[in-house]
């Protein structure tokens, strides 16, 4: 699905599959909203915008400008591709989730780090705990939860891998320090906040 809105004297379009009329709703009273704040120097071509977890581009066409969002299926670093459906899913997923919390978003970048213990890729029930991130570090470990004291070995993946590894815990990622999302299979099962109360569990 295209949409197009007018911002100004520029004409904006992107592509976003067409279930998400709702979300892209949104999207678009934000795209309104950042107009109203910083105007027209940030719409324009070859400008980059970071948007939550993700980082929208300008694209001089035809009609105007397109959106481009990193091609989350190839080298996301440096390559972005002309559909938007993937950043705003994850986001309108992590808003409903913070919503229900009443909390405050803490930031992740797709590029952030995300560490996991040994066996967690490979395990059917896992759970994530985030500790203190740094610039390039989300914070977030990934463990076993047959083995939540597994201290190590770890190694690590790019935040937008997980896409591929377990996509329903994009939505847990903008969660606090301290909390600890709790996953059977690829189903979110509860979510515990710093004082390991349990705030959310799957009805």
């Amino acid at each position: 699905m295209n949409r197009s809105l007018k911002l100004g004297s520029v004409a904006i379009q992107y592509s976003i599959q067409k279930e998400l009329t709702r979300q892209a709703d949104w999207f678009d009273q934000e795209l309104r909203d950042l107009f109203m704040a910083r105007g027209h120097s940030l719409f324009s071509p070859g400008k980059t915008m970071q948007f939550g977890w993700s980082r929208l581009t300008f694209v001089a066409s035809d009609q105007g400008l397109r959106i481009h969002e990193p091609d989350f299926a190839g080298d996301p670093a440096t390559e972005t591709r002309d559909d938007l459906t993937v950043t705003i899913t994850v986001l309108a997923q992590q808003a409903d989730i913070r919503k229900s919390l009443n909390i405050e978003p803490v930031s992740v970048d797709f590029l952030d780090q995300l560490y996991f213990v040994e066996g967690a890729l490979e395990a059917g029930d896992v759970f994530f705990q985030r500790g203190e991130g740094q610039v390039g570090i989300s914070g977030w470990v990934m463990k076993l939860h047959d083995k939540p004291h597994q201290d190590g070995p770890y190694a690590w993946f790019f935040v937008y891998e997980l896409l591929q590894v377990l996509p329903a815990a994009m939505a847990i990622l903008t969660l606090p320090i301290g909390y600890i999302a709790v996953f059977l299979g690829e189903t979110l099962d509860a979510i515990l906040d710093e004082n390991d109360r349990k705030v959310y569990t799957a009805s």
